[in-house]
């Protein structure tokens, strides 16, 4: 799970659904999925090669509290060319997209809160 496998389904010509940027740890049942990023602490971004997201959906998950780790990775995503879709930490979710209905918000949101409990096990 990292942006190299991210970059094998590049190669491949594949594109993955919906990446999910993780700061903190993830569940052992996500450790192997290839569209979740995991970025444990003393993770360095800025060093990392976040190219494979381009024109990629991203949703990003803070499950530590380390905001300056999450900050910096939105801002490595988003450099990148990837497509921000929403956030989530443990107190709030919300949209960084348009969206055209509000219940699609809605709907998102609910996701979002979900995707936080999903990845926690």
């Amino acid at each position: 799970m990292s942006l190299q496998a991210i970059r094998e389904m590049r190669l491949q010509r594949q594109k993955p659904g919906v990446v999910s940027v993780v700061v903190g740890q993830v569940g052992k049942r996500h450790k192997s999925d290839p569209e979740v990023v995991e970025l444990a602490p003393g993770a360095q971004p800025r060093l990392m090669d976040w190219r494979p997201l381009v024109g990629c959906s991203v949703c990003f998950y803070q499950l530590s509290d380390d905001t300056n780790l999450m900050n910096v990775a939105f801002d490595m995503a988003l450099a990148a060319g990837a497509k921000p879709m929403g956030y989530a930490n443990r107190k709030a979710v919300g949209a960084l997209c348009t969206f055209s209905n509000p219940e699609d918000e809605r709907k998102l949101e609910l996701l979002l809160w979900q995707g936080m409990d999903f990845l926690c096990k």
